[in-house]
């Protein structure tokens, strides 16, 4: 037998020690390192997690190529990996019965069009909104003992009172004509502006300023009517955005240029609003007296050159905002209906919650800790969504947006005041030629704010 003899000092008695080694027995060894290699590589990274077939479960699992990460489709690009499992809405190749699916390490059940299904997914108490969106789309795991729900169930009810206390109906009323304002001064900001007639970036004109008008109505007046601040802290918010991924959302420690980027915008954000929340507060600053005060000032001189069209939008009664615009309602209604093309989330909480039963899919239980995604392929199948659960864009059931009705102000007040002040019309600013109905990009739906794919500019004309 062919052998190996090895000689080296040994140190406690400085005599020699001999280590023969069997040569024959390396292959052997190398072949058992081999399999547990592979194994655990197996176990680890490329097994199906054992959540995604339940013992006795009839949904359907969808497997991953590399089940350690999970359903990386689902995010890349969410609009084709529903298709590709559920089928087109259009065609009778859809099908709406549940999926199964995990994204890291969550389990999330898929849900597509099946009525039942849809009224569980709203209105069962069991399923909750904020810790689903927590974990789905910034990575941070909720947990679901009693006492951790009824903490997030009061915080949930805290913020809901307060936002419907910042938008009440006699505070909006007073904010209305500051958000012309807004639209005013950040058309005075765009370059051509001043030259009657030009080019503007969508994108570049329209997100500071909804930012803006958001700042100014949850009380940061102050910070609305300086541009640059604005600026600033919108470049934090939308490059927050810009970053969210599949790797930001589950790798939030590890060294991706998005999971970073996320991080260090999130962080600049808070800190500058955390600061100008505690400037507020050492100063004793009330919000409506800022706006009574700005209302009593008037507003600047050039303000009164464009007063024939402008003041008339400022007159307006919050009725007349809310009740006055039916073209631009169902504009605003189609648009979230077109863009909806998405997926909302609930957690299941389970019996942490007293007095709830465990909703079910397909007639079998939903487990505890498990999430659901509810998309709604069906929404043009149901007339003009006057009946309940027939328009979901706002939400419904549990969980309808607290914001709406602010929302529903903020976007009429921006559309009419551009409307009043310019004409205009959108083109490829590569080719130059002035898009159609045909030719307008359709939106990029994976991400949420809906994006064109492809270029587009305003060309305008001031009024």
């Amino acid at each position: 037998m062919e052998t190996l003899t090895r000689t080296f000092s040994n140190i406690s008695d400085g005599m020699p020690v001999s280590v023969i080694t069997d040569v024959s027995s390396w292959p052997m060894l190398t072949a058992l390192l081999t399999v547990v290699a592979t194994l655990a590589f197996y176990q680890l990274v490329l097994a199906p997690p054992s959540s995604l077939r339940p013992k006795g479960s009839r949904i359907k699992p969808i497997f991953s190529s590399f089940p350690f990460l999970g359903s990386v489709g689902f995010y890349s690009d969410r609009v084709g990996f529903l298709r590709k499992h559920f089928g087109d809405p259009e065609s009778s190749s859809f099908h709406g019965d549940a999926r199964r699916i995990t994204v890291r390490d969550a389990t999330v059940v898929l849900l597509a069009g099946n009525k039942d299904d849809a009224k569980m997914f709203y209105y069962s108490r069991a399923l909750k909104f904020t810790q689903a969106y927590m974990k789905l789309l910034s990575g941070i795991p909720s947990e679901i003992t009693t006492a951790a729900i009824m903490n997030q169930d009061k915080a949930d009810q805290m913020f809901n009172e307060n936002l419907k206390q910042a938008i009440r109906g006699e505070r909006l009323a007073k904010l209305a004509p500051l958000l012309c304002e807004d639209t005013v001064r950040a058309l005075d900001a765009v370059p051509d502006w001043k030259k009657g007639k030009g080019s503007m970036d969508p994108k570049a004109f329209t997100f500071p300023l909804l930012f803006c008008m958001s700042m100014r109505t949850v009380g940061f007046s102050d910070l609305s009517d300086d541009p640059k601040i604005v600026e600033e802290l919108a470049g934090y918010y939308w490059a927050m955005k810009d970053a969210a991924s599949f790797w930001s959302t589950f790798f939030t420690k590890y060294p991706f240029r998005t999971s970073s980027l996320k991080e260090e915008s999130g962080k600049k954000l808070f800190a500058a609003l955390g600061k100008a929340a505690y400037s507020r507060f050492v100063k004793d600053l009330v919000e409506d007296v800022t706006v009574g005060m700005l209302l009593d000032n008037g507003m600047d001189a050039d303000y009164v050159v464009r007063k024939s069209r402008v003041e008339q939008l400022q007159a307006l009664s919050l009725a007349e905002w809310e009740n006055g615009f039916p073209t631009i309602e169902a504009a605003l209604k189609e648009t979230i209906r077109l863009n909806a093309d998405g997926t909302q989330f609930r957690l299941n909480a389970g019996d942490a919650t007293a007095g709830t039963s465990a909703p079910k899919v397909q007639g079998e239980e939903v487990h505890k800790g498990e999430f659901l995604g509810y998309c709604d392929p069906d929404r043009w199948a149901r007339g003009e969504g006057s009946g309940d659960m027939e328009y979901l864009g706002w939400g419904t059931g549990m969980h309808p947006c607290t914001g709406m009705r602010f929302a529903k102000l903020e976007i009429k007040n921006f559309a009419t005041t551009i409307l009043a002040l310019m004409d205009w019309e959108s083109y490829n600013p590569r080719s130059g030629e002035v898009y159609t109905i045909g030719t307008l990009p359709a939106p990029q739906l994976n991400y949420g704010h809906r994006l064109p794919l492809g270029p587009v500019s305003l060309r305008f004309t001031r009024r």
